[in-house]
C-alpha cells in the first residue's frame, strides 16, 4: 500500500535576492503538501513546485512504513536561470530547470553527461533526473571564489581543477555520450547555439539585438575560421561551479556542456577585473597543470581568442532576462576585450605558421 511522503516547502517572504548555500535565517512560509504518484506537478501558491517524476521518486525511495516529512529549503530567489532546493533530511539538491536551461539541454546532444561525469567524480553523484530537472548529492561544500582563483596561495586548487577539466576534456565528442565514436565535425558547437537561442528570445524590434547579432556574426565568422580546438566544454566554467571535495575538484551545473573550443573554458575561468599580483602567475601554472606541462603559449593565445566570447554570452543572456543593467556591463567588458582581438588572431596565425614550418623541417630531416 503507497503510504504518502509530505513535502514542506518553505517559501522566503518578499526577497529578490538570491540565497546562500547555508540555512536561510530569514522569515518563512511554511507550506505542506503530499506528493504522490499522481500528482502532475506539485506545487504552492507562491509557484513553487516539485516536478511529478521528482515528487513520485522521493515518495518511493523515502519512505520508511511511516509518512515522512520532507522539507524542500529554496537556495535561490527568483530571477535566476533554474530553481534550486536541498532536500531535507539528507536526500540530496534538486535542480528545477528553466524554459531556457531546457531548451539549451535539448540542443546540446548530451543528454546523460550529469551521470556520466558524476560517474567519473568530475561532478555530482545523480540520483534522479528528467528533461525537468535534476536530483543529486549534496556535497555540502562551499564553491571556490575568483579571489581564491588569484591569490598566492593557489597552488593545490588549480592542480585540482586542471586535472579534472583535463580529463572532462579528453572525453570523446559524441552525439550521445555513450557511443564510441568521435567526430566533431558533425556536431554543432555548443556556444553558437546557445547564441542563437538567446536571440530568438530578444524582441525583434530591440537595437540591442541587432547589435547582438551583428557582433555573433563578427565572432562566428573571425573564431571558425582559425579551426580552434574544441573538445566536450563545459560552457560555463567559472570559480562558483566549481567545488573542492576529498582534494578533487567537483563540478557544478552542467547545462551548457557540449562542443565547446577547449579554451572558452580556460577563459572564462580566469576572466577577472580585479587581478592580482599572481593572476598572470597562476593562470601560467594552471596551463601547465592542464596541459601535463606540454608547451602553453597555444592556450593562452586560444584563450586570449575566447575571452571577449564569454563577456558578450554573458551579456546576451543578461539582456534576455531583462537585467538590463548587468547587461550593459558584460556589454562594456566585452568591447574593451576586444580592442586587442585582431592582434591576438595574428599572433595566434603566427603560431600556426611557425609549427607548420617546424613540422615541415622535422619531416624533411627523417627523409
Amino acid at each position: 500500500m503507497w503510504l504518502p511522503v509530505v513535502i514542506t516547502i518553505f517559501v522566503l517572504a518578499s526577497s529578490s535576492h538570491p540565497l546562500p548555500l547555508s540555512r536561510p535565517q530569514r522569515r518563512q512560509q511554511i507550506f505542506t503538501f503530499e506528493a504522490t504518484p499522481s500528482t502532475t506537478c506539485s506545487r504552492t501558491r507562491e509557484g513553487t513546485h516539485i516536478p511529478d517524476e521528482f515528487a513520485s521518486w522521493l515518495t518511493n525511495n523515502n519512505g520508511d512504513g511511516d509518512s515522512k516529512r520532507l522539507v524542500a529549503e529554496p537556495l535561490n530567489g527568483p530571477g535566476y536561470c533554474n530553481r534550486l532546493y536541498r532536500i531535507l533530511p539528507g536526500v540530496g539538491i534538486l535542480k528545477v530547470y528553466s524554459e531556457l536551461t531546457r531548451e539549451r539541454k535539448r540542443i546540446s546532444g548530451f543528454s546523460d553527461v550529469d551521470s556520466l561525469l558524476g560517474d567519473m567524480q568530475i561532478g555530482p553523484q545523480i540520483m534522479q533526473s528528467s528533461p525537468r530537472g535534476i536530483l543529486m548529492t549534496d556535497l555540502d561544500a562551499p564553491s571556490l571564489t575568483e579571489s581564491e582563483i588569484h591569490a598566492s596561495n593557489a597552488t593545490h586548487i588549480l592542480l585540482a581543477v586542471a586535472k579534472s577539466l583535463a580529463i572532462m576534456h579528453s572525453i570523446p565528442i559524441t552525439r550521445n555520450t555513450k557511443e564510441k565514436t568521435n567526430d566533431p565535425k558533425t556536431t554543432k558547437n555548443m556556444l553558437w547555439s546557445s547564441l542563437e537561442i538567446l536571440l530568438s528570445r530578444m524582441d525583434d524590434d530591440s537595437p540591442q539585438k541587432e547589435y547582438y547579432q551583428e557582433q555573433v556574426e563578427f565572432q562566428r565568422c573571425q573564431l571558425q575560421a582559425l579551426k580552434l580546438p574544441v573538445v566536450l566544454g563545459h560552457g560555463d566554467f567559472k570559480p562558483s561551479n566549481v567545488i573542492l571535495w576529498d582534494q578533487k575538484a567537483i563540478f557544478l551545473d552542467f547545462e551548457m556542456v557540449g562542443c565547446h573550443y577547449r579554451a572558452y573554458d580556460l577563459a572564462k575561468f580566469f576572466r577577472t577585473n580585479h587581478p592580482t599580483p599572481w593572476t598572470k602567475e597562476n593562470r601560467e601554472a594552471f596551463y601547465r597543470y592542464y596541459s601535463n606541462n606540454a608547451p602553453t603559449l597555444p592556450l593562452e593565445l586560444e584563450s586570449k581568442l575566447l575571452l571577449p566570447m564569454t563577456w558578450l554570452e554573458a551579456a546576451m543572456f543578461f539582456e534576455t532576462i531583462q537585467e538590463h543593467s548587468l547587461a550593459q556591463d558584460r556589454r562594456r567588458h566585452y568591447e574593451e576585450s576586444c580592442k586587442r582581438f585582431q592582434k591576438d588572431i595574428e599572433a595566434y596565425c603566427r603560431l600556426l605558421e611557425n609549427t607548420s614550418r617546424e613540422k615541415r623541417e622535422a619531416s624533411s630531416e627523417i627523409l
